[in-house]
């Protein structure tokens, strides 16, 4: 995953960031690609768009349909991540990211710096205590964090 930090099973972009194919033969033209930020939850939006099927009513849906973007009647846009384990936590807003690593915190512009190397909380404090504030917020809505993830 060079040039991406850390691996699998953690909160580095080189966990956490990977490519996502689709084959839609007749609706999706063969090597188009879209240079949009997005999240597992959003292909359950897509696949139901796609296939014209509507979710149940009492359901709201995590992810975002990403039809209009594959199709070309959409442009890429700012999205707002938020991720969870047991030792990180990890927000990702347009370019920025924060990422708590244990005890350390850290903000990148991934635009800029995609392998994490320069930590930019000390030169962008109002940045880092603007996604944290949104991490409180948003994990505030969330079931508590799990103490056994990972164990058996």
């Amino acid at each position: 995953n060079d040039p991406l930090s850390g691996r699998k099973s953690t909160l580095w972009e080189g966990g956490i960031r990977c490519a996502c194919m689709l084959r839609f033969p007749g609706v999706v033209r063969a090597g188009k690609v879209i240079d949009q930020p997005s999240i597992v939850m959003d292909l359950s939006a897509t696949i139901l768009a796609g296939t014209g099927t509507k979710p149940p009513a009492a359901r709201t849906l995590d992810g975002e349909d990403l039809m209009p973007l594959i199709l070309g009647r959409a442009k890429p846009h700012p999205r707002t991540f938020f991720w969870r384990s047991k030792t990180q936590d990890a927000v990702r807003s347009g370019p920025w990211k924060y990422l708590r690593d244990a005890e350390r915190e850290y903000l990148f512009n991934l635009d800029k710096d995609i392998a994490e190397k320069n930590n930019l909380a000390a030169q962008h404090p109002e940045k880092l205590k603007e996604l944290k504030s949104l991490f409180k917020k948003w994990t505030a809505e969330m079931q508590p964090r799990s103490t056994t993830w990972g164990t058996r």
